[in-house]
């Protein structure tokens, strides 16, 4: 029958027109981009009025940046249309002139480009803060170099439209610098480097009491530390926050950061706090000193996060290596099957089983009857994909999980059934036999077949596994000499065969 083009175009179309332009979790992200911006403007706006006066953060672009950089390329210019009006609306609140709203709408989106071409220019937009190199070059070029061009756009419109002084300026100027480099060290890799799995373990309930512990005693010796007036003791915020590295992962510690960066901006700029100590008579100088210890702060902990994730993947890589060389060393290239050394090492092993549970252990192998003429007929390259089509077939007839197959070496193979009588190795060994047999092979005077010996033994202080092997292969011999193509079993370490077999020999 022909194919219906008509109708796959039809289908091809329909579901074109049906697919809608944005998916759920891509409005979901918008909507979230909208509540996280706002927020973070009131926060940054409420602290600039206290009495440093100052953006002590700025974390509301370090936000949009972190979810840009998890957005669709195609996302990028609506993301940053929905913060341009967003702040035209906030600056009409707080009843800005229209030039300063134009001049930060202006700085933020040149800012977020030139942040984003930094991290372009590093080959990935989805770089990994969590090695080292990349994070050194997301610091320096997305969180240093690219804030330097809002402040001085805004920097700019206040000495045109606002006629402010050039000294006044050049002040407000380094404020949002500082306070925006900030936001983005701290708000850009924590909206990136939040892992839910990482999360996940937070709430495990065999960990929940030392997860809340850590963050709550952190908060609250941050909460205490920045309060006091009395001693500078901000050292004791980096062991703890090292301890929650360690215990809870990146995304807690990141968490941890922004917790301790908001009550210590709020309370430093009201003369709170280890930084308040420096009476220069400035309330802006104790702000900056804590903005150089939270980018301290925030560098420290990534770059240690960081390093420890990289050790985290080399462990893994370590690890992975070493079962792929346990692997390699415990299987046959070839054939794909578990080699002699892995067989040997399987047979001890559900041999004593057996002698446990005193169940009967059975054991077939297998060997490729006029491989030599086929090989030299054919050449060796055909003679490996024969044993290798051989393998898949043997294992595709075991159907048990605990049915063994290994190759034993040249064109031999063996097949371990635990728990099986010898009756059931019988049917086994046949059914491999006749799965050969319809192989559709080329054409040649000595057809390709396998002949089968098979042994059963009830494991025992005087039996050993050396016996079965040696009774396995004698019946082997006897099904090669017994015209090749069969199977021939014997029911005991005897060595006689046993009468199903007999009768199936005869009437094959």
């Amino acid at each position: 029958m022909a194919p219906d083009h008509a109708g796959t175009l039809h289908t091809q179309i329909t579901e074109k027109m049906q697919k809608p332009g944005f998916t759920r979790s891509e409005i979901l992200q918008l909507l979230l981009l909208g509540v996280f911006y706002v927020a973070a403007v009131v926060e940054a706006m409420i602290l600039g009025h206290s009495r440093a006066n100052a953006d002590v953060i700025w974390p509301a672009n370090g936000i949009l940046l972190g979810m840009m950089l998890r957005a669709p390329k195609r996302m990028w210019g609506l993301y940053l249309l929905e913060v341009s009006i967003l702040n035209y609306l906030m600056d009409i609140f707080f009843h800005f002139p229209l030039a300063v709203d134009t001049g930060w709408v202006l700085g933020t989106i040149i800012e977020m480009t030139l942040a984003i071409l930094f991290l372009q220019a590093h080959k990935s937009k989805n770089i990994d803060l969590m090695q080292v190199r990349n994070f050194l070059w997301f610091f320096i070029g997305a969180a240093v170099i690219a804030p330097i061009s809002r402040p001085l756009v805004i920097g700019v419109v206040h000495l045109i439209f606002i006629h402010s002084l050039f000294s006044d300026t050049l002040i407000y100027m380094r404020d949002l610098y500082i306070g925006d480099v900030l936001g983005i060290a701290i708000m850009t890799p924590l909206v990136l480097l939040i892992e839910p799995a990482e999360l996940k373990r937070f709430f495990v309930r065999r960990r929940w009491i030392e997860s809340f512990a850590l963050l709550g005693g952190f908060v609250a010796l941050s909460l205490y530390i920045f309060m006091q007036n009395e001693a500078p003791i901000t050292f004791l915020i980096f062991p703890v926050l090292l301890l929650m590295l360690f215990r809870l992962g990146t995304s807690v510690a990141a968490i941890a950061v922004v917790l301790l960066a908001i009550p210590a901006a709020y309370l430093t700029s009201y003369e709170h706090g280890p930084f308040s100590l420096f009476h220069s008579g400035h309330v802006v100088h104790g702000v900056l000193l804590l903005q150089l210890f939270l980018i301290v702060l925030v560098v420290t902990i990534y770059a240690v996060g960081a390093t420890l994730r990289e050790r985290e993947k080399l462990q893994q890589f370590l690890q992975d290596s070493y079962r792929e060389m346990e692997k390699l060393a415990e299987t046959d290239f070839l054939s794909q099957l578990p080699n002699r050394r892995t067989v040997e090492g399987r047979l001890r092993q559900e041999w004593s089983i057996a002698f446990r549970q005193r169940d009967p252990l059975s054991l077939l192998m297998i060997d490729l009857d006029h491989f030599k003429s086929y090989n030299d007929e054919f050449g060796h390259p055909a003679g490996d994909a024969l044993i290798a089509l051989v393998a898949a077939l043997l294992q595709q007839s075991l159907e048990r999980p605990r049915d063994f197959a290994g190759r034993y070496g040249g064109e031999e193979f063996i097949v371990l059934l635990p728990y099986t009588p010898s009756q059931g190795a019988a049917h086994v060994g046949e059914r491999i036999r006749a799965a050969v047999e319809t192989l559709r092979l080329p054409e040649t005077k000595r057809p390709v077949s396998v002949s089968i010996g098979a042994a059963t033994a009830y494991p025992s202080i005087d039996g050993t596994i050396e016996e079965l092997i040696q009774c396995a292969d004698t019946m082997l011999y006897e099904a090669k000499t017994s015209g090749r193509n069969c199977v021939c079993i014997a029911s005991d370490l005897s060595g006689q065969r046993n009468s199903f077999m007999e009768t199936f020999n005869k009437t094959r």
